[in-house]
């Protein structure tokens, strides 16, 4: 009698742990999340918060972005992040974009690009103004 109480006392351990470590993982990820920075006081086209981009990529990339912005008014933002932190990056670009304001208000005209590294992925978030021209992902 003893012996049988022991043995279910000794499966009943794993399967508690094993419980419990799985609801650590799922609510980890449930819970993580993506911080969108502040918007910066000194606006650029470039936001490289890894350093992916050395300066001549950078300087180069952001001088073709302000070029197409002056000629066509669709302004560009392209940011480049280490990851989401599992959040998914077809809801966190618009997302971000938005919160920064991206493009003129009255024309929803800008395009967010998101670009994360360690995921490998990388979202095209355009306004309601250019989507006829560019369409999201």
């Amino acid at each position: 009698m003893l012996f049988s109480k022991l043995k279910r006392q000794v499966q009943f351990y794993p399967i508690f742990y094993g419980l419990v470590l799985g609801f650590l993982f799922i609510s980890h990820s449930v819970f993580a999340q993506f911080d969108i920075p502040p918007k910066p006081e000194f606006q650029t086209s470039v936001y490289d918060y890894v350093g992916l981009l050395n300066a001549s990529e950078k300087n180069a990339l952001e001088t073709k972005l302000v070029k197409y912005s002056d000629t066509t008014s669709t302004q560009i933002v392209v940011a480049i992040i280490a990851t989401t932190n599992g959040e998914n990056i077809g809801l966190l670009a618009p997302k971000w974009g938005h919160d920064w304001g991206v493009g003129q208000a009255k024309e929803d005209n800008g395009v967010f690009i998101l670009l994360a590294r360690d995921d490998r992925k990388i979202w095209i978030a355009p306004g309601y103004g250019v989507e006829h021209k560019l369409t999201a992902g």
